[in-house]
Protein backbone atom coordinates (compact mmCIF):
# COMPACT_ATOMS: atom_id res chain seq x y z
CA UNK A 1 0.00 0.00 0.00
CA UNK A 2 2.75 2.36 0.91
CA UNK A 3 4.88 1.86 -1.98
CA UNK A 4 1.60 1.92 -4.36
CA UNK A 5 1.13 5.53 -2.85
CA UNK A 6 4.78 6.22 -3.56
CA UNK A 7 5.00 5.20 -6.81
CA UNK A 8 1.53 6.98 -7.38
CA UNK A 9 3.25 9.85 -5.96
CA UNK A 10 6.43 9.64 -8.38
CA UNK A 11 4.47 9.37 -11.25
CA UNK A 12 2.16 12.46 -10.36
CA UNK A 13 5.21 14.34 -10.26
CA UNK A 14 7.03 13.63 -12.38
CA UNK A 15 3.66 14.53 -14.74
CA UNK A 16 3.96 17.94 -12.62
CA UNK A 17 7.09 18.54 -13.74
CA UNK A 18 6.65 17.92 -17.62
CA UNK A 19 9.36 14.74 -17.74
CA UNK A 20 6.54 13.23 -19.92
CA UNK A 21 6.90 15.98 -22.44
CA UNK A 22 3.42 14.89 -23.76
CA UNK A 23 4.07 11.21 -24.39
CA UNK A 24 1.08 9.17 -22.41
CA UNK A 25 2.35 8.18 -18.20
CA UNK A 26 1.43 4.18 -19.32
CA UNK A 27 4.84 4.57 -21.31
CA UNK A 28 7.01 5.18 -18.45
CA UNK A 29 8.27 2.47 -15.91
CA UNK A 30 8.20 2.78 -12.71
CA UNK A 31 11.59 1.95 -10.87
CA UNK A 32 12.73 1.43 -7.26
CA UNK A 33 15.21 0.12 -5.18
CA UNK A 34 18.77 0.59 -3.68
CA UNK A 35 21.69 1.54 -5.75
CA UNK A 36 24.18 -1.26 -6.18
CA UNK A 37 26.63 0.51 -8.95
CA UNK A 38 26.43 3.73 -10.47
CA UNK A 39 29.31 4.81 -13.39
CA UNK A 40 29.79 6.36 -16.22
CA UNK A 41 25.64 6.96 -16.71
CA UNK A 42 24.12 3.48 -15.61
CA UNK A 43 22.87 2.91 -13.06
CA UNK A 44 22.12 -0.67 -11.37
CA UNK A 45 19.99 -1.71 -8.16
CA UNK A 46 19.99 -4.46 -6.18
CA UNK A 47 17.25 -6.10 -7.98
CA UNK A 48 19.48 -6.31 -11.44
CA UNK A 49 17.38 -3.58 -12.87
CA UNK A 50 19.49 -1.35 -15.26
CA UNK A 51 18.97 2.24 -16.61
CA UNK A 52 20.91 5.36 -17.56
CA UNK A 53 20.76 8.59 -16.20
CA UNK A 54 21.61 11.47 -18.20
CA UNK A 55 21.39 15.18 -18.77
CA UNK A 56 17.90 15.45 -18.73
CA UNK A 57 16.98 13.17 -16.18
CA UNK A 58 15.16 14.95 -13.30
CA UNK A 59 16.34 14.39 -9.86
CA UNK A 60 15.17 15.17 -6.41
CA UNK A 61 16.67 14.54 -3.11
CA UNK A 62 14.27 13.86 -0.39
CA UNK A 63 15.43 14.14 2.99
CA UNK A 64 13.85 13.64 6.55
CA UNK A 65 12.25 16.86 8.08
CA UNK A 66 10.10 18.10 11.61
CA UNK A 67 7.07 20.25 11.77
CA UNK A 68 9.93 23.12 12.22
CA UNK A 69 10.64 22.78 8.80
CA UNK A 70 6.77 23.76 8.21
CA UNK A 71 7.07 27.62 7.77
CA UNK A 72 4.76 30.63 6.27
CA UNK A 73 5.54 31.11 2.52
CA UNK A 74 6.72 27.14 2.10
CA UNK A 75 5.23 25.50 -0.93
CA UNK A 76 4.10 21.83 0.16
CA UNK A 77 2.53 18.55 -1.15
CA UNK A 78 0.26 17.43 1.34
CA UNK A 79 -1.22 13.74 1.32
CA UNK A 80 -4.34 13.67 3.18
CA UNK A 81 -7.62 12.32 3.69
CA UNK A 82 -11.08 14.82 4.64
CA UNK A 83 -12.02 14.13 8.37
CA UNK A 84 -15.46 14.04 9.42
CA UNK A 85 -14.49 17.95 10.91
CA UNK A 86 -13.63 18.85 7.26
CA UNK A 87 -10.03 19.56 8.21
CA UNK A 88 -7.22 17.45 5.96
CA UNK A 89 -5.74 14.77 8.23
CA UNK A 90 -1.76 14.77 6.97
CA UNK A 91 0.11 11.67 6.28
CA UNK A 92 2.76 12.99 4.31
CA UNK A 93 3.75 16.20 3.67
CA UNK A 94 6.48 16.97 1.27
CA UNK A 95 7.96 20.62 1.66
CA UNK A 96 9.45 21.71 -2.20
CA UNK A 97 12.45 23.58 -3.59
CA UNK A 98 11.73 27.64 -4.53
CA UNK A 99 12.75 26.08 -7.85
CA UNK A 100 9.47 24.17 -7.83
CA UNK A 101 6.85 26.86 -6.09
CA UNK A 102 3.27 26.42 -7.69
CA UNK A 103 4.13 23.14 -9.61
CA UNK A 104 0.64 21.31 -9.55
CA UNK A 105 -0.83 23.86 -7.46
CA UNK A 106 -4.31 22.41 -6.59
CA UNK A 107 -5.92 19.66 -4.98
CA UNK A 108 -6.89 16.36 -6.53
CA UNK A 109 -8.19 12.75 -5.86
CA UNK A 110 -5.51 9.69 -5.06
CA UNK A 111 -5.97 6.17 -4.13
CA UNK A 112 -7.94 5.14 -1.28
CA UNK A 113 -10.05 8.23 -0.17
CA UNK A 114 -6.53 10.15 0.06
CA UNK A 115 -6.28 13.55 -1.96
CA UNK A 116 -2.88 15.24 -3.17
CA UNK A 117 -2.93 19.02 -1.94
CA UNK A 118 -0.37 21.14 -3.57
CA UNK A 119 -0.59 24.76 -1.89
CA UNK A 120 1.63 27.34 0.00
CA UNK A 121 1.68 27.61 4.17
CA UNK A 122 -0.53 30.62 5.65
CA UNK A 123 -0.01 29.86 8.67
CA UNK A 124 1.46 26.94 10.82
CA UNK A 125 0.55 26.20 14.56
CA UNK A 126 2.50 23.41 15.52
CA UNK A 127 5.14 22.04 18.29
CA UNK A 128 7.86 18.85 18.08
CA UNK A 129 5.47 16.77 19.89
CA UNK A 130 2.05 16.75 19.07
CA UNK A 131 2.16 18.39 15.61
CA UNK A 132 -0.56 20.68 14.95
CA UNK A 133 -2.34 22.48 12.62
CA UNK A 134 -1.21 24.40 8.92
CA UNK A 135 -3.23 26.68 7.28
CA UNK A 136 -3.23 26.44 3.68
CA UNK A 137 -4.31 27.89 0.09
CA UNK A 138 -4.26 26.94 -3.42
CA UNK A 139 -5.68 28.66 -6.01
CA UNK A 140 -7.10 31.40 -3.92
CA UNK A 141 -8.89 28.66 -1.85
CA UNK A 142 -8.17 28.17 2.13
CA UNK A 143 -7.95 24.64 3.65
CA UNK A 144 -6.85 23.29 7.09
CA UNK A 145 -4.87 20.52 7.70
CA UNK A 146 -4.10 18.38 11.02
CA UNK A 147 -0.37 17.24 11.37
CA UNK A 148 -0.08 14.34 14.15
CA UNK A 149 2.70 12.70 15.29
CA UNK A 150 2.69 10.11 12.73
CA UNK A 151 2.45 12.43 10.03
CA UNK A 152 5.81 12.04 7.56
CA UNK A 153 7.79 15.39 6.76
CA UNK A 154 10.04 15.23 4.40
CA UNK A 155 12.18 18.10 2.18
CA UNK A 156 12.58 17.90 -1.60
CA UNK A 157 15.72 19.69 -2.95
CA UNK A 158 16.90 19.85 -6.83
CA UNK A 159 19.20 17.20 -7.06
CA UNK A 160 21.68 16.07 -10.03
CA UNK A 161 23.03 12.30 -11.42
CA UNK A 162 25.83 12.48 -9.07
CA UNK A 163 23.27 11.85 -6.13
CA UNK A 164 22.90 8.37 -7.23
CA UNK A 165 25.31 6.18 -5.16
CA UNK A 166 26.08 2.98 -4.25
CA UNK A 167 23.34 2.49 -0.77
CA UNK A 168 21.10 5.16 -2.08
CA UNK A 169 17.49 4.20 -2.54
CA UNK A 170 15.68 5.07 -5.68
CA UNK A 171 12.24 5.65 -6.88
CA UNK A 172 10.88 7.05 -10.54
CA UNK A 173 10.32 6.32 -13.96
CA UNK A 174 12.12 5.06 -16.96
CA UNK A 175 11.20 4.97 -20.93
CA UNK A 176 13.53 3.25 -23.04
CA UNK A 177 16.42 2.80 -20.43
CA UNK A 178 16.45 6.38 -19.36
CA UNK A 179 15.57 7.60 -16.46
CA UNK A 180 13.40 10.66 -16.94
CA UNK A 181 12.51 11.43 -13.13
CA UNK A 182 14.37 9.75 -9.68
CA UNK A 183 13.68 10.63 -6.32
CA UNK A 184 16.95 9.98 -4.17
CA UNK A 185 16.30 8.75 -0.40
Amino acid sequence: MVIKRLTLMTLMVCALLGVTSGIALAQFDPVAGTVATAANGTISLGDGATFQVNDQTIVIRVAPATVADLVPGEFVAITAQRGADGMLQASIISAFPEELRGIGEGQRPMDESNLMTNATIDDAQLDMVNGGELTISYLGTPDEVVVNPTTRIEVFSLGSASDVVPGTMVRGSVRDGVAGFLMVY
